[in-house]
């Protein structure tokens, strides 16, 4: 009875055993599995899926800049235009326009049109100049990664082009996402970011009114553009940072990228609208093979990457969808020719 006893007493005690066991166990699985389950819900971070916004909400904002863009140019050459008193004051006109040629925001060919044509009689060459100047700057603002004015991209930039070669989209955007995201943190603040924006487009704003002959002191001028036309430029500012936040931080399955065409790039019409062009005679619109001169309403392009047929690679999809407005260099003959028809007896 005794041996029957330490026997059960034994088997219950191997049963202990074999519980804390199976006890440890469950722990650890619970363990591994809330792990994984994490492991999933990063990975699931860069799985393909469809962002929540889309190109038309974006093509939208766009449109939006360009008609900001626009206004505020019109309205802006519409009051200094009269002001402009040719050589008067050239001092101011050649320091304005040595820091227009730095900014790299206005072409040669159009600085020396700026300095060459007389604004009061027809405001056209100032307008386009600050549409340029406007549509060039909040290019910039909209794609910038880290608000850094330099002549070469930032090292972000770099790698995220050597990202997107070896790597897919779903892994290249969402390393962009979270890179444009977590680089503000070491830089201003949103509201910040706004002011520095708004002061520095309306000083390139002023620049070129200097440029063009406007006789006002440059820093009596400078607060009569930030004074007068604050709201249009405060407008356009937003909107770029806008777009710089929406096409960095928010959309991973594909690259949304604000564009202006190339200045003396030949013009090709299956990339950009010439502003400028003669309304087209039925089906046949006559192609100009004139370089261009500036942009004045910005681009909209898609670009996608995507496995190859056949393993053959990864093959980018670009698409336009929505082609920058630009002015041709012949612009500044015609409205030449024009001038000189009109002094001309």
């Amino acid at each position: 009875m005794e041996r029957r006893i330490q026997y059960l007493e034994l088997e219950v005690e191997a049963l202990k055993r074999s519980v804390v066991c199976a006890e440890n166990e469950k722990q650890q699985t619970a363990l591994l599995l809330k792990t994984r389950t994490a492991e999933l819900q990063e990975a699931q971070v860069y799985l393909n899926k469809v962002d929540d916004t889309s190109d038309s909400e974006v093509v939208r904002c766009v449109a939006d800049l360009n008609s900001g863009i626009f206004q505020a140019a019109a309205a802006i050459a519409d009051a200094f235009h009269v002001l402009c008193r040719g050589d008067q004051n050239a001092e101011s006109i050649e320091q304005a326009s040595v820091r227009l040629g730095s900014s790299a925001l206005v072409s040669a060919t159009l600085l020396n049109a700026v300095r060459s044509f007389d604004h009061v009689g027809d405001s056209i060459v100032m307008q386009t100049t600050l549409q340029a100047l406007m549509a060039t700057y909040l290019k910039w603002l909209s794609s910038s990664w880290d608000f850094h004015v330099a002549a070469r991209p930032s090292l972000l930039e770099q790698m995220y082009s050597e990202i997107r070669e070896k790597e897919p989209q779903s892994v290249s955007g969402r390393w962009r996402a979270l890179s444009r995201l977590h680089v503000k943190a070491f830089l201003a603040g949103d509201v910040e970011r706004q002011q520095v924006g708004e002061g520095i487009l309306a000083e390139h704003v002023t620049d070129v009114l200097l440029a063009c002959g406007v006789l006002t002191p440059p820093q009596t001028l400078l607060c009569n553009v930030k004074s007068s036309f604050a709201p249009a430029l405060h407008e356009a500012v937003r909107l770029a940072l806008r777009l710089q936040k929406t096409t960095g931080e928010m959309i991973v399955s594909r690259d949304l990228s604000v564009v202006v065409a190339p200045v003396d790039a030949v013009f090709d019409p299956a990339l950009m609208v010439d502003e400028w062009a003669p309304p087209a005679k039925g089906n046949f619109c006559p192609i100009q093979p004139h370089p261009v001169l500036c942009t004045t309403q910005l681009g909209l392009v898609r670009e996608e990457r995507r496995e190859g047929c056949d393993g053959n690679g990864v093959v980018v999809e670009k698409t336009v969808l929505m082609k920058p407005t630009v002015v041709l260099a012949s612009m500044l003959s015609e409205l030449w020719n024009e001038h000189i028809n009109t002094v001309m007896p």
